[in-house]
């Protein structure tokens, strides 16, 4: 199982892999490196042009408008359970104005 979320970011993945009760974390892993055989696999991507988008796209076999909601920003939170992943829509939090933690 796949989980895409929104924001979709390609170029440079970052991969959390769960398999049989363990996770591993792996950072700027190519396409080609990416086991989908075996457990849950989260991950995050940054897109930098529309070919990346697309070969994203088809490698994972996400649907055109799953990555159409991704990059949507007026698109509101939801979940979506698809055959072979689950997409996931959440807002970022933004701050507006001076922030300061004490």
């Amino acid at each position: 199982m796949v989980f895409i979320a929104s924001g979709i970011i390609l170029g440079m993945q970052h991969v959390v892999k769960i398999h049989n009760g363990s996770a591993s974390v792996k950072a700027n892993v190519s396409l080609k490196d990416i086991d989908l055989k075996k457990g849950v696999t989260w991950v995050h991507t940054i897109a930098n042009s529309e070919p990346e988008l697309e070969e994203i796209r088809k490698f994972f076999g996400f649907h055109k408008l799953s990555i159409e909601d991704c990059i949507d920003k007026r698109q509101q939170p939801k979940v979506e359970v698809h055959e072979k992943y689950v997409l996931v829509i959440v807002k970022d939090p933004e701050v507006q104005g001076k922030v300061t933690i004490d």
